[in-house]
């Protein structure tokens, strides 16, 4: 009976805790409409109509979708900095050169950024930075 009793706690422990991380793990997706072309991780993208959804479990990864073209990002990381700001996308632009630098979710209150990848510090060794911000909607 002790036995039955520990298995039955273990069990319920484990799903609640999945459960639970599951539940954290996922926020709304951002859709917004990016007027330029673009490149996030060094994989560029061209301008148009995006869904970004996030996992924000270890690591942070992003899916990036463009119609039926979708890519995972999984070189997020948390920003606490970004938190309680409205939905929206921030781009350091340097020349005609854009770059998705942070992600703002509205619901639940998360932000996540790309460090720099190689092309963008190419680019940033070239020409002065500029931020563009691009409000999005809660999808």
């Amino acid at each position: 009976m002790k036995k039955i009793a520990t298995a039955s706690f273990v069990m319920a422990a484990a799903l609640l805790s999945t459960s639970f991380a599951f539940g954290q793990a996922t926020v709304s997706g951002v859709r917004v409409t990016v007027p330029f072309s673009f490149t996030v991780n060094d994989h560029p993208m061209p301008a148009g109509n995006y869904l970004f959804t996030a996992n924000l479990s270890d690591p942070v990864t992003i899916t990036v979708q463009n119609g039926t073209d979708h890519k995972t990002i999984d070189m997020a990381v948390r920003d606490p900095n970004g938190l309680d700001k409205p939905t929206t996308l921030v781009f350091h632009q340097y020349d005609n050169e854009f770059f998705l630098s942070e992600i703002s979710f509205e619901s639940p209150s998360t932000a996540v950024s790309f460090p720099p990848a190689a092309t963008e510090k190419r680019a940033k060794s070239r020409a002065d930075e500029k931020d563009i911000r691009v409000t999005g909607s809660i999808e």
